[in-house]
């Protein structure tokens, strides 16, 4: 069946569900006010119900505790109406669109675009979050520009048409549609599918199993930290409203819900919500790629090839930047360290580090600080078991610290190059008994 003849058909299947609604609403109005629970007896029976899909954003499992944007916002608003809560978790949208019209369900808390469709059939909630609408494809397979140039493909079939894959229920469909006319080419391939999880769509691209897809900003923003190989970068709509649905004869369900909407949306704490399930920097986000990627972290590619340069063990690295910033490149320390190994500024200096804020860079420099400080110890005779212990105590308190403990060691008749002989005198460098007429190299410790 060839494209056209698939969009009549989705075409013809929308107009008889207008039809259907049309009908309903007008000759089985009291049959349809029954399927839905309005909400004061929702408040009545103690829980609502709760429409969503399972994704990396909006609901989803890990470690035994549930998760999730959309599911966060509906425990909130179910703990302001002192509500239990409960959820069906759908597989498409059509089934959870179905589970709304017939009331098995009292909303749907998913990413909602408003269209004339969903309108015809649903009440629409206030927004709970925007986003812009972007094309999303391979890095290494670009085949549309910003500016909608059609760019040649680098494939070994350099003519083959490029596959653009939505969900033919979803908010995308149309911009599909107007992108199929703007670029105006015989060499675009488009494929409705019901396919609602967009991690799904994105894992296709990202493995070029189709080309490209369509998504929202914030969801194809906060992938890139499973899906290394997307790119994003062509915006096809503004930022666009994003809703959750009532039945259409819900507006007592509909009104607490904008009120409580617009409240939280003002607050700091939706702020943080958000950015926990859309930023690919959090460490929310961070640790769900960690799972799914069986990885320490997602820098485990740069921390293994400087770590081999400068001859430290990577995981010994990975535990530093987990110990010093939680892997968060853009920490900030006390004294001005800063970045994901929080180097001191005077370090950055003595090592010759550029661009101090690229994470490459970053990674370098910290292993190349490391591997200085093995290199001083284990020319200075410490031993093999206790080299590492007197690198990252010189690296989280600094050398100059670690030097006066050890030359007063020395002064004392104790073993410089024996860890527990030196962290014993690290607690007396603020003692004037034991630091009397020792000259220190970090000066006064009182």
């Amino acid at each position: 069946m060839n494209d056209k003849k698939r969009i009549i058909i989705l075409l013809g299947i929308w107009l008889l569900l207008l039809v259907t609604a049309f009908l309903a609403s007008r000759f089985h109005r009291t049959e349809r006010l029954e399927v839905c629970s309005d909400f004061q007896t929702i408040q009545k029976r103690g829980y609502i119900r709760a429409g969503i899909l399972q994704n990396t954003t909006d609901y989803y499992v890990e470690n035994g505790t549930i998760k999730g944007f959309h599911y966060e916002l509906v425990e909130l608003f179910a703990k302001r109406f002192d509500l239990h809560t409960q959820y069906i978790v759908f597989d498409s949208y059509w089934d959870s669109f179905y589970a709304l019209m017939t009331g098995k369900v009292d909303l749907l808390a998913m990413d909602l675009n408003d269209n004339l469709r969903l309108e015809t059939f649903f009440l629409l909630t206030q927004p709970h979050s925007y986003s812009s609408h972007v094309l999303v494809q391979h890095k290494n397979r670009m085949l549309v520009d910003k500016d909608f140039n059609i760019l040649p493909g680098n494939d070994e079939e350099p003519d083959k048409p490029f596959l653009l894959a939505v969900d033919a229920l979803s908010g995308f469909y149309q911009d599909a549609l107007y992108l199929s006319r703007r670029l105006n080419t015989s060499h675009m391939q488009l494929s409705f599918m019901e396919m609602p999880d967009m991690d799904d769509m994105l894992y296709l691209v990202n493995t070029k199993e189709i080309d490209m897809t369509i998504a929202s900003h914030k969801v194809a923003r906060s992938s890139t930290v499973f899906y290394r190989h997307l790119d994003y970068s062509v915006t096809l709509t503004d930022k666009q409203p994003l809703h959750w649905a009532v039945n259409k004869a819900n507006v007592s369900l509909q009104l607490p819900l904008n009120e409580w909407l617009d409240s939280l949306s003002k607050t700091r704490y939706y702020a943080i919500l958000f950015e926990k399930y859309y930023s690919p920097t959090s460490k929310n986000k961070q640790y769900q790629a960690m799972l799914a990627n069986n990885a320490i972290s997602l820098y485990d590619d740069l921390i293994k090839k400087y770590a081999k340069i400068h001859h430290i063990d990577w995981r010994l690295v990975a535990a530093v930047i987990y110990q010093e910033s939680r892997f968060n490149s853009r920490a900030t320390g006390k004294g001005g360290s800063y970045g994901l190994m929080q180097i001191m500024p005077g370090t950055a200096v003595r090592l010759g580090m550029k661009n101090p804020h690229a994470v490459e860079s970053q990674i370098y420099y910290g292993c190349k600080y490391l591997g200085n400080l093995k290199k001083i110890y284990s020319t200075e005779g410490v031993h093999s078991i206790d080299l590492y212990k007197f690198v990252l105590a010189a690296y989280n308190a600094g050398s100059c610290h670690i030097d006066d403990a050890r030359l007063l060691a020395k002064k004392k008749r104790y073993n410089p190059n024996k860890w527990q002989d030196v962290e014993q005198m690290l607690l007396k460098l603020s003692d004037k008994k034991y630091t009397r007429n020792v000259k220190l190299n970090c000066g006064n410790y009182n």
